[in-house]
């Protein structure tokens, strides 16, 4: 993956792009092929009848109106990851901005030899750069927390009134196929 980046970050176009441009790019292709390539798979090992053996609802489909439904809204999803992608980079980017700024009323010259790392506006010396264990530590801790936040969050949804007015759109699928997982009020997906 590495040198795709590196080809397509020497050329013209790429380096005439803004930020959040890349940002929106990176984003946009991410989601192209972590969500819609095991989709294509799915889809492709259903039309076929691979793998019977191991499905466990070998006879019933979903209605193909509501996998339409569910591949339009995905489709119309990713018409506006640009502009989600360009709010959710000015949101990020402002904190730093801010410290780049205060930086620059400073009185004190400045001493250390911190460069602006990403999008995000990192910044590491060789000094200051996390351990590998701390890397792995601070990442394991953040998907545990996702993943309590998002089991409680869940849950809430299925109290009476949000399971009635929001989340039941979700499980109107009563056999799961790959577009069913995003397929959501639109409340859901903020």
């Amino acid at each position: 993956m590495g040198g795709v980046y590196s080809k397509l970050a020497s050329t013209s176009t790429w380096a005439a792009a803004s930020k959040w441009q890349k940002f929106a790019l990176v984003n946009s292709v991410s989601h192209l092929v972590g969500f819609w390539g095991p989709n294509v798979l799915l889809f492709i090992v259903a039309k076929y009848n691979l793998f019977l053996r191991y499905k466990i609802q070998k006879t019933s489909a979903p209605a193909a109106a509501l996998v339409k439904d569910a591949v339009i809204q995905d489709l119309l999803l990713d018409v506006q990851l640009p502009l989600l992608s360009y709010i959710f980079y000015k949101f990020l980017s402002a904190w730093s901005k801010q410290k780049r700024a205060r930086r620059k009323n400073e009185d004190k010259p400045k001493e250390d030899n911190a460069k602006p790392l990403g999008w995000a506006g990192l910044e590491f010396d060789d000094a200051s750069r996390p351990s590998t264990w701390t890397t792995v530590w601070q990442v394991a801790v953040a998907y545990l927390g996702y993943d309590f936040m998002f089991y409680w969050a869940h849950r809430f949804l299925h109290s009476k009134w949000l399971y009635k007015t929001i989340h039941k759109q979700h499980h109107l699928f009563k056999t799961c196929v790959g577009v069913s997982s995003s397929y959501q009020h639109f409340v859901e997906e903020a």
